[in-house]
This record gives structure tokens, C-alpha cells and sequence, in this order.
């Protein structure tokens, strides 16, 4: 069995070498199909390989590098 511990940890804060700008180009198709995810569909498929700890923090990372990037493209005043 794998240990997915490091690679999937149970803490929320994105690695900061995911956070530093320029952000992209981060493909739309991408970014709607993380907007579109329903938590409750990817914890039943992935509960047999990570905890429901592991999950909810994947899930918190992947929307803090999102609203991150969003708010660098705002600044720079692009528009998605």
C-alpha cells in the first residue's frame, strides 16, 4: 500500500511555490471543471485512497490557488 501522506497532506495551505505569480496561464477548461467539482462525488470516489481529512484539504489548496491567481490576474487587470 502507498503512503499518500506526503503527497496529499491534510493541511490546507498550498505549497508557497504554487502561490507566486504569474499564476498561468491556468487552461479555462481547468478552472471550471475544479469550480464545478462536487466535494460529496470526489469524497466517495477517493475514499478508498485518502482520508476525508486529505480530501477536504486538496480541495481547500486547489481553491486557495484559484482565488490566488484570480486576484493576481484582477490586479493586472486581465479579465477570464
Amino acid at each position: 500500500m502507498a503512503d499518500n501522506t506526503k503527497a496529499f497532506t491534510t493541511s490546507p495551505v498550498p505549497n508557497p511555490d504554487l502561490m507566486t505569480p504569474p499564476c498561468g496561464p491556468f487552461p479555462a477548461d481547468l478552472e471550471l471543471f475544479w469550480q464545478t467539482l462536487k466535494p460529496g462525488e470526489v469524497a466517495e470516489k477517493m475514499t478508498n485512497f485518502l482520508s476525508a481529512e486529505q480530501i477536504d484539504a486538496l480541495r481547500q489548496r486547489g481553491q486557495a490557488i484559484l482565488d490566488a491567481c484570480a486576484g493576481f490576474r484582477r490586479d493586472r487587470g486581465e479579465r477570464r
